[in-house]
């Protein structure tokens, strides 16, 4: 009996070892230390402990970066800056004419604003807004894990315009329950596609065709790609709400979106042909 119990008693201490080290495990553990090749920034969305996701159309890949930026403050400074284009401009050493502010997010834990920013020589560049000081986050040595995406468009491929389709690789990216997901164009026949990668990054990633009806243009579409999008529960199911150039909004129940899977979104406005969202 005693045998037993010692028995039990070191099967249950190992269970609970293991569901400890499993909630202890910080994300940052698989990252490598060094200097990312970012060759633009397209989005940028944050994730757990301070880590923020970096979308590069470019090299078609996702950058998670420790931004040693995870204390927790509970009010956020007021952040108001005017001219801030200017401003982040002179910083670079150019006009504000020279420059593309290319996406904002706030830090949940720190509450300070991470801007991306693309310069006239196309180089990219990421700055921290910590009340009305901005100063660059430099990627030289630090803590970072990525991946490639899989289909994305070929460098040189051009639209039935002659535009670039690289650039829209990724148009958008988000975190929730534990993945990336991303929203962009790839090289497959309906080229509007979403993405959900787990975070940490593994090989797998789930990749679905989109679909929206445009009012705007009278017809189906399936190589528009998704401009911003957000996540929502719409009596108790869960929705991508996705916004489109020119502009529907379209919902995807998210339950939907699985590898392999081809999606018809239901288009639920319109805000006005010739426009661009910023925000779904």
């Amino acid at each position: 009996m005693k045998k037993t119990l010692l028995s039990l008693t070191a099967a249950v201490s190992a269970v609970l070892l293991v569901a400890y080290t499993n909630r202890t495990t910080s994300v940052l553990s698989g990252f490598e230390t060094g200097t990312p090749e970012v060759k633009s920034i397209s989005a940028l969305a944050f994730g757990p402990e301070g880590v923020l996701f970096i979308g590069d159309s470019k090299s078609a890949s996702v950058f998670a970066i420790d931004t040693k930026d995870a204390e927790t403050v509970a009010t956020a400074k007021a952040v108001e800056i005017k001219n801030i284009d200017q401003k982040i401009a002179a910083l670079l050493g150019t006009e504000a004419k020279n420059i593309t502010i290319q996406d904002l997010v706030v830090n949940p834990l720190s509450k300070k604003v991470y801007c991306a920013v693309q310069s006239g020589s196309g180089a990219p560049v990421l700055l921290k807004i910590d009340g009305d000081n901005i100063q660059p986050v430099s990627l030289k040595d630090i803590k970072f894990s990525m991946v490639a995406l899989n289909n994305a468009p070929a460098e040189d491929a051009k639209d039935q315009r002659g535009r670039p389709m690289r650039v829209w690789a990724i148009s958008d990216l988000n975190y929730a329950d534990g993945k990336v997901m991303v929203s962009g164009l790839s090289n497959q026949e309906f080229g509007s596609t979403f993405r959900s990668i787990a975070f940490p990054f593994t090989n797998s990633q789930n990749q679905s065709s989109l679909e929206i009806y445009h009012a705007a243009h009278g017809q189906y579409e399936t190589n528009s790609p998704i401009k911003t999008f957000t996540t929502a529960e719409l009596n108790g199911k869960k929705f991508l709400v996705a916004s489109y150039t020119c502009t529907p909004l379209v919902l995807f129940p998210i339950e939907d979106l699985k590898t392999g899977t081809h999606v018809k979104g239901r288009t639920v406005g319109e805000f006005g042909a010739g426009n661009s969202p910023l925000v779904p």
